[in-house]
């Protein structure tokens, strides 16, 4: 993946690319609520309930479910950071 630093800013980008940066940005964020609801109840579903799992199965289900959601926000970071340069 590319980093954003590479994106040369312009004065004036065409209207419909701001739209649908707007439009990419607000479904993205729907996107990334439901993935950190899914990632953090399951995580405390499997924690509570999942007593055939061993230790380590269950802390890498949390570890996984803490990465996506690490990884979401970067995501989120970025794109905040492309729309403010057009």
């Amino acid at each position: 993946m590319s980093d954003l630093q590479d994106v040369s800013p312009t004065d004036n980008p065409p209207s419909n690319i701001k739209r649908e940066l707007v439009n990419l940005y607000d479904s993205y964020r729907e996107f990334q609520h439901y993935c950190a609801f899914y990632c953090q109840s399951s995580s405390v579903i499997i924690r509570r309930f999942a007593v055939d799992l061993d230790a380590d199965c269950t802390e890498g289900i949390e570890r996984f479910a803490q990465l996506v959601t690490d990884k979401s926000d970067a995501i989120d970071a970025q794109l905040k950071r492309l729309m403010n340069k057009v």
